[in-house]
Formats: C-alpha cells, structure tokens, sequence
C-alpha cells in the first residue's frame, strides 16, 4: 500500500501509539516538584476524593522523588524516562481498577 502516511500506524493519534507516546513523555515534567498547580486542580476537581488524596498525590510525590534519585545517579535522561513511565502505568492501573466510570455512552439518533 504506497503512499500511506505514517506507516502501519496511520493518522489516528488513537490507539497503543498514542499510548506509548504519552507514557514517554509525561514522566519528563517530573523533574520539577510535586505540587498541586490551580490547572491541575481544575483538572482534578471531577475526580473522587480516593483518587484525589490518595493515589495521585502519592504518585505525584513517589515519581518526583524517584527522578530526583535516578538523576542524582547520573543516569541517561531516557532511562530515567522508561523507569518512570513504568511506575507511572501502575498508578493509572490503580487509578482505573479504583474509579469505576458509570457513564453510558451517548446514543446517536
């Protein structure tokens, strides 16, 4: 099939690429310390508090103090980006096994 742009990934940024994209650049922001920003909390307004106080927070803190450690060791900026975006997938599991979404997907007419 000539001419695809992309490759086998096509256009769509849906999917497992996006995915993995997302999961390698977030963990990048954790250079700076943990804090609760009005953006974020604006984000987070929605959630429960369970997820809230709980899970993020201890992410946000846990992944900080991990890339503080990991840098101090003077290793690769994409290792500590790898270890973190590891981390990273067991707190959004936790996160998704905690929050159990409810909402029914709009029916189109």
């Amino acid at each position: 099939m000539g001419g695809e742009v992309g490759g086998s990934w096509g256009r769509a940024p849906q999917g497992i690429p996006a995915i993995f994209r997302r999961m390698a650049t977030a963990p990048g922001r954790y250079r700076h310390p943990a804090r609760v920003t009005a953006i974020i909390a604006r984000r987070q307004s929605e959630l429960p508090e369970s997820v809230r106080g709980l899970i993020a927070w201890k992410a946000q803190l846990r992944l900080a103090g991990r890339y503080r450690r990991l840098n101090a060791l003077h290793l690769h900026h994409n290792k500590i980006v790898v270890a973190l975006a590891r981390e990273l997938s067991g707190f959004v599991r936790a996160i998704a096994r905690t929050v159990k979404l409810v909402q029914a997907l709009p029916q189109a007419h």
